[in-house]
């Protein structure tokens, strides 16, 4: 089937259900490949501009600008038509070498999809049930001759990525398993891999393709035309993620769960051997774009607004900075240029859509060199995911196409661009953000206690704005401050010397804990105020306590720690099948006809199972009604009572039931731990000891 151009609004959804970036997602069956889509007639009139192979062309004017025209306003904008095209679909642009690879995507239907009425806003087209394929139009395009050189036509199976890899082109079919290696005249071979689970990379400089598959990495070489033996690499990971592919195809940068600690890592491949380059802790909330020699460009996805940077990988550093937060910003790093693309959208008073686009370019300090925009008014219009940056003429390329002027190539002259009318970016060096300052003794116990727990602790002015659901008041008494610090310490001290440093796990490689004020609720689903939380959120594993209800901090601490000991556990019960944790093995301790109540507003429960209610020991299951709103709050509230039962013994670990619980959850954290050195009986663990 064919598109018609819709609204942005509505065009966006679709392209980033086939296109995005570098990667084209899609669907299909039944690879077919074709080279008739263009007519002669436009084959001839291409190459009749084509010169004579003695013939030398200036690369820093190539034959595309001599073609081009001008816009009237703007004379750093050339417009390049390609009558070659399809007029009907949209185009990513990947750069291959000097020349320029367009790729339109279109998805095949089914039957029954194509029988019904196009809807005014695509709802059938973006139903998956309803997509078997996804068909690939690529259009290999010289710019320095203005000459097509080759075309190809495919169709994959229903979840497809395309790449460049030096001299090669690559669609990897995982619906059909099957990986396409493409020449620059886009004849390909065809390779069937049955254990293709994921996503994966070939590099063509090393001939070898790296893959993931039943949560583990693995490399092939490919020698005579042939895919060798798979190669597992990194046996000691779980649940690897390609990240991207260096630009000169020599690395790969991925992330991937160490077995042993449940932290995620990154590592750095050679694609010659898998041999690793580079190994550190990942910083999973990055999204890594490109990779270059020991430098990444990445975004900040945990971030508000915009945060981007690049990490030195040998150093572990980060240079970063900030967009506004108003607007859609999106940065790429090409040939040493930080591109900058904003879009915006306004409606005027005669309810007419106003679209504009606006780019800038800098250099990696973050200087101004260029900068443009384009508006669109009310039409229908879309530009391509993708850029392209032909060195030798120094022109940013993309796709734009609207109702009102077709479909064209746009080449942005940065030679002729000013770039001295907009402001610099602020990039950070590294080191450059650090914490408040902290003075005399609160200062002393804080650098002790980060140093010998090996987590951060925030206080004073070195308050968030707000949790989810929650918003914590400063807190910036310095007695108050350090009596909490005192009674953190006491409550450390009672679990086995390095356990709190195993805390961590996945992408949170640091606990962050914060001494704030009240922390009040922000939502429906929050209670009127906290006495502490443990979320994650903005790339940090957070530990916050409302330190103004000093005189419940001892338990205060132990609830909160037994959260985060609890999604420790839940995280490593995703990658060990026989993990002890379980969700439904806790449920068992509880009577049949019980129910969480899942909320913490919803006041409706019976208390037949509580604490001090009628009924002998062995109906007694729970210590008040806040264990009945969770199984996690559950949990805590047994933790918590084991931890201080020296403060404040309240006797409830005489109940059978709670103390079955105990002893299961005992269990699980001495599976989910490394017990080297622990005690053979732990604080919390004493009270499963507790006579009936």
């Amino acid at each position: 089937m064919n598109y018609e151009f819709k609204k942005n609004k509505w065009y966006g959804m679709v392209c980033l259900l086939l296109t995005v970036m570098f990667l084209g997602v899609g669907c299909g069956k039944n690879q077919a490949v074709s080279s008739s889509l263009v007519n002669e007639s436009e084959k001839t009139a291409m190459e009749e501009t084509v010169p004579a192979t003695e013939e030398v062309v200036d690369p820093s004017w190539p034959k595309a600008l001599e073609a081009s025209q001008v816009d009237e306003e703007d004379p750093s904008i050339h417009y390049v038509s390609l009558d070659f095209l399809e007029k009907n679909l949209a185009y990513s642009l990947v750069q291959w070498g000097d020349r320029i690879l367009l790729i339109g995507t279109e998805v095949i239907l089914d039957e029954s999809a194509a029988e019904q009425e196009p809807s005014g806003d695509w709802e059938y087209e973006c139903e998956e049930d309803h997509i078997t394929g996804m068909r690939y139009f690529c259009y290999l395009y010289d710019p320095l001759y203005h000459r097509l050189v080759s075309e190809m036509t495919l169709e994959t199976g229903a979840y497809s990525m395309h790449s460049i890899s030096g001299d090669s082109f690559i669609i990897l079919d995982m619906d059909q398993r099957k990986l396409y290696i493409m020449d620059e005249n886009l004849n390909s071979q065809e390779y069937f891999l049955p254990d293709l689970d994921s996503n994966g990379y070939f590099s063509s400089i090393n001939q070898t393709f790296l893959y993931t598959s039943d949560q583990k990495l693995y490399m092939r070489k490919l020698e005579n035309g042939v895919l060798g033996e798979k190669k597992p690499l990194l046996d000691d990971t779980a649940y690897p993620i390609l990240y991207t592919l260096s630009l000169d195809g020599k690395s790969v940068f991925l992330t991937a769960t160490n077995s042993g600690t449940m932290e995620e890592e990154y590592w750095v491949l050679d694609t010659a051997d898998g041999s690793v380059l580079y190994r550190g802790d990942s910083t999973g909330y990055y999204y890594m774009l490109s990779l270059s020699g020991d430098t990444c460009f990445s975004r900040d996805e945990s971030a508000p607004g915009c945060r981007y940077g690049w990490w030195n990988l040998e150093k572990q550093e980060w240079r970063e900075f900030y967009a506004q937060e108003d607007g859609e910003y999106y940065y790429e790093w090409q040939a040493g240029l930080l591109i900058e693309k904003r879009n915006l959208y306004s409606q005027s008073d005669d309810a007419e859509n106003n679209w504009k686009v606006e780019w800038k370019v800098y250099d990696e300090d973050g200087r101004p060199l260029s900068q443009m925009e384009r508006t669109y008014g009310d039409t229908d219009w879309y530009q391509s995911d993708g850029r392209v940056y032909l060195e030798d003429c120094q022109c940013l390329v993309f796709a734009e196409y609207s109702d009102v002027s077709g479909f064209r190539l746009i080449f942005w002259d940065l030679r002729q661009a000013d770039g001295e009318n907009f402001e610099a970016l602020d990039i950070m060096e590294p080191g450059e953000l650090s914490k408040p300052v902290l003075e005399g003794k609160v200062a002393e116990k804080v650098a002790e206690l980060e140093e010998k727990y090996e987590f951060r602790i925030h206080c004073g002015e070195d308050c968030p704005e707000s949790f989810v659901d929650y918003i914590p008041e400063p807190e910036t008494d310095p007695d108050l401050i350090l009596y909490s610090l005192e009674q953190l310490e006491i409550i450390l001290e009672r679990f086995p010397e390095g356990f709190v440093q195993q805390l961590p796990f996945g992408s949170y490689h640091q606990l962050h804990i914060y001494l704030t004020g009240t922390l009040t609720g922000n939502g429906d689903y929050a209670l009127d105020t906290a006495g502490g939380l443990v979320n994650e959120e903005d790339g940090q594993l957070i530990l916050a306590a409302d330190i103004r209800q000093s005189y419940s901090l001892n338990t205060t601490f132990s609830h909160e720690l037994s959260h985060v000991i609890e999604r420790k556990l839940e995280y490593r019960s995703r990658f060990v099948e026989d993990a002890v944790f379980s969700e439904q093995r806790w449920e068992s301790y509880n009577p049949d006809d019980f129910a969480y109540r899942y909320s913490y507003t919803d006041a409706e429960t019976s208390d037949e199972y509580y604490c001090y209610q009628p009924g002998g020991e062995d109906d007694t299951y729970f210590i008040d009604s806040y264990s009945t709103t969770y199984p996690t709050e559950d949990r805590a509230r047994i933790f918590e009572y084991a931890m201080t039962r020296q403060d404040m013994d309240a006797g409830y670990f005489d109940y059978s039931p709670i103390r079955e619980k105990l002893k299961y959850y005992s269990e699980a954290i001495r599976d989910g731990m490394d017990t080297e050195g622990w005690p053979e009986v732990t604080v919390w663990e004493e009270c499963c000891q507790q006579e009936e």
